[in-house]
């Protein structure tokens, strides 16, 4: 039997259990924070659709369906009222008591180790945001997971050759919204290291919103799914913010890349949108591709979300046989207000 469903039992047969209340979940009783909702999910524009069950809504606003919860605190240990039943130390503990569909509310501290989710509709979610560090990678393999809030940095070797700060091999319906992930530091330095990536030839699908990823050689490398990327601030990439090596669908909306080393999205498959986004101070190009085209920004859309058109850009994708070869891409740049 899966050891969530025996953490339930445990819970069930142990009264003490009904008489330990959590602080924080009084608290969000008290602040009325628990609200009717079926489902949570994020449509194109980045809004949030809710529909009719109880949950829990805290730290980002972002509200989440909750069967059961399990806390993380680096500061529990076995003299905690319920310790290893629904309170843990570590993130991968609290994962492996977890069942199908459970929320795991994770404190402020540091975490070292590789989360592995794996669990089908598993919620991660940081109490206050950024302040739940974890020192490794989160890789997600079930349906329908969904991590919020937190501060990552020093990834693993996840895949290999390649550092990651969270890595997508499968799954569907998964959602990594509102974390900072950040490649100071690793060694070797930022050559091989990914803020978010998916799995080479996999049929993955995600929603990555509102992220910050910086000092990475690439923000964001989609290589195996359908992927809708909105609202992210990706930083000082050493390579480029954004590549798209996959023809499953890369919606991206609304993103904002900056001071990358050569480009902002690099593109090498089709089947890719890229519009309202503010590409700035890169080094070569803001959009480049190898062929495939863009569906970049019209001029009527431009018009409409308010930005800037500097120029067309002439680039070189690849030189074949010494022809050099000229395409045009629309750059999006600096957003009027």
């Amino acid at each position: 039997m899966k050891a969530g469903l025996l953490a339930r039992l445990k819970r069930l047969v142990t009264n003490k259990k009904w008489l330990v209340v959590p602080p924080v979940a009084l608290a969000l009783v008290v602040a009325g924070l628990f609200l009717p909702v079926r489902e949570v999910s994020i449509d194109p524009q980045g809004r949030l659709s809710l529909e009719t069950k109880v949950t829990l809504s805290i730290g980002s606003g972002v509200a989440y369906a909750s069967p059961d919860t399990l806390y993380v605190d680096d500061d529990y240990n076995g003299a905690t009222p319920g310790w290893g039943v629904d309170y843990f130390a570590t993130t991968t503990a609290a994962i492996g008591a977890a069942s199908d569909g459970d929320t795991i509310l994770v404190a402020a501290g540091t975490y070292s180790e590789n989360v592995t989710i794996d669990t089908i509709g598993v919620i991660l979610h940081a109490v206050t945001k950024h302040e739940a560090v974890i020192k490794g990678t989160v890789v997600i393999t079930a349906d329908s997971v969904i991590v919020d809030g937190f501060s990552i940095k020093d990834f693993s070797q996840i895949p290999t050759p390649d550092w990651s700060g969270v890595y997508i091999p499968s799954g569907t319906d998964v959602k990594v919204v509102n974390n900072l992930i950040d490649g100071t530091g690793i060694d070797p330095v930022a050559n091989l290291t990914v803020g978010i990536q998916t799995l080479y030839g996999a049929t993955a699908e995600a929603t990555l919103k509102g992220n910050i990823i910086r000092n990475v050689r690439l923000g964001i490398y989609n290589q195996g799914a359908s992927l809708l990327v909105i609202g992210n601030t990706i930083e000082n990439a050493s390579h480029c913010g954004i590549g798209i090596d996959t023809n499953l669908g890369t919606e991206i909306y609304g993103n904002t890349i900056s001071n990358s080393g050569s480009l902002g999205i690099e593109v090498f498959q089709e089947n890719v949108v890229a519009i309202f986004n503010n590409i700035t101070d890169n080094a070569d190009f803001g959009v480049w591709s190898s062929g495939p085209q863009v569906d970049a920004t019209t001029l009527q859309q431009v018009q409409q979300i308010g930005f800037s058109i500097l120029r067309y850009i002439p680039y070189c994708p690849w030189l074949d046989r010494n022809i050099l070869r000229f395409f045009y891409i629309l750059q999006n740049s600096d957003r009027v207000t």
